[in-house]
């Protein structure tokens, strides 16, 4: 677990790691990341950072989950080159699969 006095607050008030690798991707099986919105292709919006994307471009085995709200999908097409595709997305209503 990492030490408080190594933690920032974010814009919203949250703590997160000053540095920027403190993990090792290989050990991780599944990730779960929070949408903004999504549409039926598994591809999400986030915060606009890019930081998902950047992280998980390389995924190898780690399957991804999106999080959201069913009221949160959307019909068009908006996902870009560098977007990833998200293996699962869970709402309240069902879950999507690819």
């Amino acid at each position: 677990m990492l030490d408080g006095s190594l933690n920032i607050k974010n814009n919203f008030g949250i703590l997160e790691p000053q540095e920027k690798e403190f993990f090792d991707k290989a050990d991780i099986d599944i990730a779960l990341i929070p949408c903004v919105a999504f549409n039926s292709k598994l591809y999400r919006v986030g915060m606009g950072g890019g930081f998902y994307d950047q992280t998980f471009s390389k995924k190898a085995s780690i399957k991804l989950v999106g999080l959201a709200y069913s009221f949160q999908m959307e019909d068009g097409s908006f996902e870009e080159e560098h977007d990833i595709q998200m293996d699962f997305i869970i709402t309240q209503k069902e879950i999507l699969t690819n």
